[in-house]
């Protein structure tokens, strides 16, 4: 399971796999142990017997190990591409039922008839749900060129209204980097949003 929402997406796939009469172990992401721990806890807590549902400190490769064990009769998976297919490969070689959740980038289609504003404001929601790191995320806007300027005009200023702070404080809407790591993918997003800054320069001229 991965790190963006760490309890809601084992609880998504546990309980309806664990009300079926099945147990559950779960590989959680590597940044997030605390977080499996704790599920684990609630799980006792809320009284289910021990070992109905089991969190493993363990590395990919140990995971993959595991799928491969005869005691394993399904395996459910939300996470990337690359990760869903090397999993997808070995379930079906083992012919293991096997459910994946992977990440993706469905447009966000605006009309020459939209209401603007409101496109605006779901489209600031969408793009920076969970502060941005949700697979779901709104990542691909499709403009007609007769509303783009007027889009993208709103849609900075809407975006400049969000607050940046603690993740814990209600208020905050963006908050830190789950891990270091993405700083250096942020940063190439960062030099192409440039890019197109230049593009979308050259078409407001134009459009004046």
């Amino acid at each position: 399971m991965p790190w963006n929402l760490p309890f809601w997406h084992v609880f998504r796939f546990a309980v309806p796999t664990m009300c079926a009469g099945n147990v559950c172990v779960i590989k959680h992401s590597s940044n997030v142990p605390a977080s499996a721990l704790e599920i684990e806890k609630i799980f006792l807590e809320a009284g289910f017997p021990e070992n109905v549902f089991n969190t493993l400190l363990i590395d990919s490769k140990t995971a993959m190990e595991i799928i491969e064990e005869e005691l394993v009769d399904g395996i459910s998976l939300t996470g990337n591409i690359d990760a869903g297919s090397e999993i997808g490969e070995l379930a079906g070689s083992l012919v293991k039922p096997l459910v994946l959740e992977l990440g993706g980038s469905d447009p966000f289609i605006v009309l020459e008839d939209a209401d603007l504003e409101r496109a605006v404001k779901v489209a600031a929601e969408s793009s920076f749900l969970n502060t941005g790191q949700s697979h779901i995320a709104a990542k691909r806007f499709i403009v007609l060129e007769a509303i783009a300027v007027d889009f993208i005009e709103a849609f900075e200023l809407e975006i400049q209204e969000l607050k940046i702070g603690d993740p814990m404080d209600e208020e905050t809407d963006i908050g830190p980097l789950a891990k270091k790591e993405f700083l250096d993918s942020l940063e190439r997003v960062l030099k192409d949003v440039k890019k197109e800054r230049c593009r979308t320069s050259r078409l407001r001229r134009g459009a004046e």
